[in-house]
């Protein structure tokens, strides 16, 4: 997400929740459409990734697609990890 301690920083015009459940065979797909549309509308954006518990490498994709996606200066995804299985 933006930081919005940062002077000039503004608070992102579209936030994206995508809900991740042992998808990691999908994600890669997924970052490619994604990240090339969100950066083609020219406004601030974030995307959270929720995770709730999955048992494959989830997870981790969301954090590679973290750090490899730059954009256009706009906020970086989010992965938000939840635990509602009992």
């Amino acid at each position: 997400m933006i930081d919005h301690t940062v002077p000039g920083a503004e608070p992102p015009k579209l936030s994206v929740v995508i809900p991740v459940y042992n998808e990691e065979a999908g994600l890669g797909e997924l970052f490619e459409r994604l990240y090339p549309a969100l950066d083609g509308l020219g406004i601030g954006y974030e995307v959270l990734f929720v995770d709730d518990g999955s048992h494959d490498n989830s997870a981790a994709a969301t954090t590679t697609a973290r750090s490899a996606h730059h954009g256009r200066g706009f906020a970086k995804p989010t992965l938000v990890a939840c635990s509602g299985h009992k």
